[in-house]
């Protein structure tokens, strides 16, 4: 047995591996992939209802992670960079499906459904707007436990922090959003259903 696989299989710290990674050590990267594979790879199912899709996401996921390689030197973790670009991968995908079945009409929309897809792209752009002001932490935790509806326990061994810490984040960021909604009060009922999904079980 290697060296490597002698100091992994005393326990070897996920920011050493990390660390290796970003020196492009390809066990490093084995070692990450085998442990975050089947997490990832549920998380996309979850989302996109897909197997095969998700399959090819997952592998989009660790690409994009051996591509990224230099920027994991001093991380901690790979868990929450993993699941968030699981997450925007998947929400890509269902973009395409969305635009795919909207070619696939016959007929044009009428103005009530153009003025109700309208409504739906400005919740999201309101959401993201609203996130952009959080911390990349907070923001890791926000998406987490509201957006993929992952526990506090979930969330603090992707993490890899106290959970403790993940209630605290996860306060900051809902507060933060709040604020952002009283801000924009004259476009709050665009916020009405996005508030009633996401503030449940805080």
């Amino acid at each position: 047995m290697s060296s490597f696989g002698i100091q992994h299989g005393m326990g070897m710290e996920e920011s050493y591996l990390l660390n290796r990674l970003a020196e492009g050590d390809k066990d490093a990267f084995d070692s990450i992939y085998g442990k975050y594979f089947g997490s990832i790879y549920r998380n996309a199912c979850m989302l996109t209802k897909d197997e095969a899709e998700s399959e090819d996401i997952v592998q989009e996921v660790f690409l994009q992670l051996w591509n990224h390689r230099s920027s994991m030197s001093g991380r901690e973790s790979a868990g929450g960079w993993l699941f968030i670009t699981c997450h925007n991968l998947c929400k890509n995908i269902l973009r395409r499906r969305m635009r795919e079945a909207l070619a696939m009409k016959e007929i044009h929309a009428t103005e009530e459904e153009d003025v109700s897809t309208a409504m739906h792209d400005n919740k999201a752009n309101l959401l993201e707007r609203g996130l952009s002001r959080l911390s990349w932490r907070q923001r890791q935790t926000f998406i987490l436990c509201k957006v993929e509806g992952r526990s506090h326990e979930e969330a603090a061994k992707i993490m890899n922090i106290s959970r403790h810490t993940v209630k605290e984040y996860l306060s900051i960021a809902m507060n933060s959003i709040r604020r952002f909604a009283q801000e924009n009060a004259e476009r709050m009922s665009l916020f009405q259903v996005i508030l009633s999904a996401l503030y449940q079980d805080q």
